[in-house]
Formats: C-alpha cells, sequence, structure tokens
C-alpha cells in the first residue's frame, strides 16, 4: 500500500486545521448568534438590579444572561433611568452606568427600563418627553458609536398592571421609535403585554411593583428568547 506523499498529509493536516478553527474561532456558537461564554453588559434599573432578590443570581438579569450562555456585567441601579439618578446624591443614571458598561468591552449591550423616566414625566412633572427623548438619542447615539448599532438591544419597561401609570404607554411608544430611528433591536414587554390583569399576581411580588422570584424566572426566560430571535 502506497504511503501518503508530504503534500498529501500537508493538505489533509490543513483542511483539520481549518475545520477546528472554524468551529472554535469565532465563538458565535451560543442561542441567536451569541459568543457562547461572551459577556453581556446590563444598564438599566431595579428590575434588572434583582431588586428583592435573595442573591443576585436570582434576578431576571442573571437568568436571561445564563439562558444566552453568557456572563453577566450588571451595571443596574434602582429607580434610575435616562434622566432619573437614583436614589443618593450620586448620579446612577443610564449615562453614568454605560461609562462603566463601554469600559468593561462587553459582546453586547441591554439598556432596559424607562419606568422611572415616565415617573419624572407624569408624576413629578420635573421632565417633559422632548427633554427624555433627547437623553434617550444621546445615549443610543453614544452606545453605537462605542460598540455598533448591531451589539445594543433596547428593552422597554415592565409594566406591573397594579401600578397607576397614565402615560406609560407614550414613554414606550418614544423609547421604541427612539431605536428603531437609531437602527436599535427593541423589546417591548408592555407592548407584548408580558405582565397581564391574569398574570400579574402570579409574577408580581407584595410591594405590587418588582417581579417575586416566579416572576424573575418567566421574565428572565422572555428577555432571552426575545434577545435570541433578534440575534
Amino acid at each position: 500500500m502506497r504511503k501518503p506523499t508530504a503534500s498529501v498529509l500537508a493538505t489533509v493536516l490543513g483542511l483539520i486545521g481549518i475545520l477546528v478553527l472554524d468551529g472554535c474561532g469565532s465563538g458565535a456558537d451560543g442561542p441567536g448568534g451569541l459568543p457562547a461564554g461572551g459577556v453581556i453588559a446590563v444598564i438599566g434599573d431595579s428590575y434588572m438590579s434583582g431588586y428583592g432578590m435573595p442573591t443576585p443570581d436570582k434576578g431576571m438579569a442573571s437568568l436571561m444572561a445564563d439562558h444566552l450562555g453568557m456572563k453577566l456585567d450588571n451595571f443596574a441601579v434602582g429607580t434610575t433611568g435616562y434622566v432619573s439618578k437614583g436614589p443618593s446624591a450620586d448620579d446612577h443614571s443610564y449615562p453614568v452606568q454605560a461609562k462603566a458598561a463601554i469600559a468593561a468591552h462587553a459582546d453586547l449591550y441591554i439598556v432596559e427600563g424607562g419606568l422611572n423616566d415616565w415617573a419624572l414625566v407624569y408624576k413629578d412633572k420635573t421632565l417633559d418627553l422632548d427633554a427624555l427623548r433627547q437623553a434617550v438619542h444621546s445615549l443610543y447615539q453614544r452606545l453605537i458609536a462605542a460598540e455598533g448599532a448591531d451589539n445594543v438591544i433596547v428593552v422597554g419597561p415592565v409594566w406591573p398592571y397594579d401600578i397607576d401609570a397614565p402615560g406609560i404607554s407614550e414613554v414606550n411608544d418614544l423609547l421604541k421609535s427612539e431605536a428603531a430611528a437609531a437602527g436599535l433591536g427593541f423589546v417591548d414587554p408592555f407592548g407584548e403585554e408580558w405582565i397581564t390583569p391574569e398574570n400579574n399576581d402570579q409574577y408580581i411580588g407584595p410591594d405590587l411593583a418588582h417581579p417575586n422570584e416566579l416572576g424573575q424566572v418567566y421574565l428572565g426566560r422572555k428577555l432571552a428568547d426575545a434577545i435570541d430571535a433578534l440575534r
């Protein structure tokens, strides 16, 4: 039997190398073409911060990242928003979170929320929709300039039905239209009615605003599926 020549062996080994590199070099072998084991950075409010959960891994952001096969870098802070700075004297608004998130060099960026900005417009009346639109536009452009539109996804507010929230649809529509204008994917928990009168008591906790543990599991899966569909 003739032994393979050196040139044949080199060709075979080269093909094997190509197959190996093709299988692991891109890293895009997770759900939705996302890099398995990559980093997902979250900018958001108390919903993404896991408010009310005993440990961070019980929160929807952590569960979302688990479903996507990614690591989580969570910059979310309760009561914050595109303009809303948060509960303390320090500014934890989304532009501040975004600065830290960009420095982390993640593979995918999620911007969630808007409910606290809704409160500034419709409850406190210290902010108008035009000013909110400018803040939203500025944040999206900053993230696009740093990370590219393909790597940024916007998630609108999760709205529990027990919150009396006239005007929430206007804020949600503003976020959706600005995301579309910027070429960003948009996940719409409000418009798609993830929380309904029928499941509100099942998924929302005793404070009538934030998800309970079962709600965190439900919303974490919904977010992962929606992001997977966009990618």
